[in-house]
Formats: C-alpha cells, structure tokens, sequence
C-alpha cells in the first residue's frame, strides 16, 4: 500500500520571490548532489518558519530595518551594496568584507537576530523545532 501526501500548494506559493540562498542555498546543494528530492528537502524542520503564514510579514519588517538609515544622512546598507556590487561580478572577498563591516558596526545585525528571536519566540507554538534563547 503506498502512502500518497498531498501536494502542499500553499506552502509552495509561500516561496514565490524567496530568493534560493534563503532557501539554505538550495541550487549550491542541487549542484553538489545534496538535494535529490526537493519535495523532500522543503519538508524537513529546517523550512517550516518560511511556510508559516507571518513569515511574509517577518521578511517586509527585515528588509525595511536594511533599507532605512539608522542615521538621517547615513547611507543604508542597501545603499552601499549599491555601490559595491558589479552586475557582471557580484562582491569579491574586499567587498563582502566591507559591507559585513557595515552590516555589523550599524547595529543592523544585532537588530536582525533580536527580530529573528522575537518571531521565533512569538510563534514558538508552531515553531518548537528552532532554538532559542534559554534553551541550552
């Protein structure tokens, strides 16, 4: 007798414009034969908090918080990736290291794990299989 699951369609709406890095790199893995069931592989623990229905939201106040100065006449950090970003050639090792330098000294990675930790803990009920302060 085989067991036949149904196909999750909302789920799988959810991940319309999600970029595939967000997705744990998924092509990186397809590539290096890590990934043979993406079925599967959206199915694991790891990919229920992007299925969860404010996840959307959590993704709006995440991007809002990197495009907003923290500083009236500061450029953001979506402005200096602007800057630093080839189309041709993405970042190389000096830009990704200078904009990480600007990610963490304008606070915004503190603001993004806080965030992080506040959607996690708001939704703990739906979401046990992440971890979270207090645990360990």
């Amino acid at each position: 007798m085989v067991f036949i699951q149904p196909f999750p369609k909302d789920n799988y709406l959810c991940l319309f414009g999600v970029h595939e890095k967000m997705l744990n790199k998924m092509q990186a893995r397809f590539d290096e034969g890590l990934i043979e069931d993406f079925y599967k592989y959206l199915a694991e623990p790891w990919a229920t908090a992007i299925f969860h229905d404010r996840f959307a939201d959590f993704r709006d106040e995440i991007r809002e918080l990197l495009i907003t100065s923290p500083k009236d006449k500061d450029a953001t950090l979506e402005d200096l990736s602007r800057q630093l970003v080839d189309e041709e050639t993405g970042l190389n090792d000096q830009q990704r290291k200078e904009l990480l330098m600007a990610y963490v000294s304008t606070g915004a990675k503190r603001a993004v794990e806080t965030r992080l930790l506040n959607f996690i803990s708001y939704n703990y009920y739906h979401l046990p299989m992440y971890a979270k302060p207090g645990m360990v």
